[in-house]
């Protein structure tokens, strides 16, 4: 490996973990998917006259990246499934390529090499422990963002999710504390422990426990045989003090509406059972099969849930029972990989580290998403641990591969760094048409922002929301002919996104909201579509109060008494459970309605 592998693989990892941009409106994941796909442009780029590694997760991997495709040419939402969900964007096809890429890459280091990225992932756990301890010490010195309930965030932006990284990196730094006697080591150990504990995440507690003492029995520092009663014994005391931690932590509720997402997860695979919904589509797929329970006890009709809180729901979910199968065959593969390595005499001296750290992360990953920083550790790990098992490719399938490699990275670099800008303008733009004079410079110079953000990213709603929510209004001030023009284009750009977004009721809801608006003010048959779009949104979303009050007005503007009855007792149906009452503004004969989508609600 050289000195150009070398460097964009330590840009990867320590960049996709610590890079952040906090004038984004989503500050955290854009910009490390950014960075990540520059580190592996880099790191490949590097490799180019080397032979591109095999590995024994060759085979299971291109059958899991297969049903990955399939599922994603079925997906209820193409874009979504292709860059992931905003603003998390998780397990889309761009961001698992990218790990699949670094994977590769990390499979062809040697054992020089493999301390070295380790080494650069515990620097970047230090800097995530330092960040999140003085967070919660003087608050956060680069976000002026509230820490959620006192929990530290870091630079991953949510707790659980810093605490899956956290519980990942605690093997890795035992082992180059304890074994190689790194004073790196020593100090990330001192340092993770008490940012966890800062998290207050019991999954990332439990998982980093587990991965702590896996190292050290595997390692051989500690010698415990215990048998088959004796390790069912220990595996039931540790759930049950979990559920006694969470007792006195106050989670119960959290505990309750994890089952209740079980349970709409199961209802939507059902619906879906052989490709899913497609890669990262669990949202569309939860607003539609939303329980009850999760309402009465979440007490929000608008409340979204990008994850099913455990990798094994969320892959039969998104990518239906063959995607699970795929899924658990790359994991058995993955796990005897890591027992071929522990069997080795003389053993490679970062195994144990590498196998404890992956089984913390699936331990993790069966109560709480693992972010995409976690996903890169996971798959440089995952390379870690395979490389030197095969002979490598050809010279001239080597270079194929590694070009294929350098126009995914470069491509996910691009893609993301798009996102990001577009990102940077639309939080300009939002936050400047909230709070200036309408038509003052500062306004319209926020209302070019949100309007060049859609420009560069014309598939992602929230953008659009926010230029609709402009139209709206300032149509409603502007002379008759300049209104109707305004009006006509925001039709003309929900209809382009209902077109794109088919299966999001966001789209419907907007498209709804534009027919009706021009309808009211400048006649014509708008609200009988807009009865048919509100209808299609609240369909695809039926416990969202917002949209069933909106279906509402429209019903009642048409006289259509059934359709208003209708309407009325499904939103009474869900103010009942959640104790709620819809926010909204009038959009026939009141106020200049808002377009409202997911990430306006959360």
């Amino acid at each position: 490996m050289n000195a150009l592998t070398r460097a964009g693989l330590a840009v990867a990892v320590a960049g996709g973990l610590l890079a952040m941009a906090p004038p984004l409106a989503e500050p955290f994941v854009l910009v490390k998917l950014a960075v990540l796909g520059a580190g592996g442009a880099l790191a490949w780029t590097g490799r180019w006259r080397r032979p591109a590694p095999r590995t024994s997760l060759d085979a299971p991997l291109a059958a899991l990246w297969v049903v990955l495709l399939a599922s994603a040419a079925a997906s209820a939402d193409r874009w979504t499934s292709l860059l992931g969900a905003y603003p998390q964007t998780f397990y889309g096809i761009l961001p698992l390529a990218l790990c699949a890429a670094l994977f590769y890459a990390s499979a062809g280091a040697d054992d020089a090499e493999a301390g070295l990225l380790l080494d650069a992932a515990l620097a970047a756990a230090c800097v995530l422990s330092v960040y999140g301890v003085v967070q919660r010490v003087f608050g956060d010195p680069l976000i002026a963002m509230p820490l959620p309930d006192g929990r530290i965030t870091s630079a991953i932006g949510s707790p659980v999710m810093l605490g899956a990284c956290l519980a990942f990196l605690l093997p890795v730094a035992l082992h180059r504390a304890l074994d190689r006697g790194s004073a790196l080591g020593r100090a990330a150990v001192g340092l993770i422990l008490p940012a966890l504990a800062l998290t207050w995440a019991r999954g990332a507690w439990l998982a980093a426990a587990a991965g702590a003492a896996a190292y050290l029995a595997l390692s051989g520092r500690v010698k415990a045989r215990l048998g088959a009663r004796a390790w069912a014994a220990l595996a039931l005391g540790v759930l049950l003090a979990a559920l006694a931690a969470g007792r006195l932590m106050h989670k119960g509720g959290s505990d309750a509406l994890r089952l209740e997402t079980y349970r709409s997860a199961a209802a939507a695979f059902a619906e879906r059972p052989l490709l899913g919904w497609g890669p990262d589509a669990f949202l569309l797929a939860f607003r539609r099969h939303e329980t009850d329970g999760f309402l009465r006890l979440s007490r929000l009709s608008q409340i979204v849930q990008y994850s099913a809180h455990d990798d094994l729901l969320q892959a039969a979910v998104t990518l239906g029972a063959a995607g699970l199968l795929a899924y658990l065959c790359l994991l058995a593969a993955l796990t005897l990989a890591l027992a071929r390595r522990l069997a080795r005499r003389p053993r490679p001296p970062e195994t144990a580290a590498l196998a404890a750290a992956l089984g913390a992360l699936f331990l993790q990953a069966k109560v709480n998403p693992v972010p995409p920083s976690g996903l890169l550790l996971a798959a440089v790990a995952a390379g870690l641990a395979c490389r030197g098992e095969r002979a490598p490719f050809g010279r001239g399938a080597s270079r194929l591969l590694t070009a294929a490699a350098v126009a995914v990275c470069l491509g996910g670099a691009a893609v993301y760094s798009l996102y990001a800008r577009a990102d940077f303008l639309y939080r300009a733009g939002r936050d400047a048409v909230a709070v200036q004079p309408v038509a003052s410079p500062p306004y319209m110079a926020g209302v070019a922002d949100i309007k060049r953000a859609g420009a560069l990213a014309p598939w992602e709603l929230d953008y659009l929301s926010a230029r609709l929510a402009v139209i709206f209004r300032v149509s409603g001030l502007a002379v008759p002919a300049q209104g109707r023009a305004l009006l006509d284009k925001a039709v003309e750009l929900a209809d382009a996104a209902v077109r794109r977004h088919p299966q999001a009721p966001a789209a419907h809801e907007l498209l709804a909201t534009a027919l009706a608006l021009r309808s009211q003010r400048f006649g014509g048959a708008g609200l009988a579509e807009a009865l048919v779009e509100i209808k299609k949104a609240s369909a695809l979303a039926p416990t969202f109060a917002f949209s069933l009050r909106r279906r509402m007005e429209i019903a009642r503007a048409l006289g259509d008494r059934a359709e208003f009855a209708a309407a009325e007792a499904r939103y009474r149906r869900v103010t009942a459970l959640t104790g709620q009452k819809a926010g909204w503004t009038p959009l026939l004969g009141g106020a200049a309605p808002q377009a409202r989508t997911d990430a306006e609600k959360r």
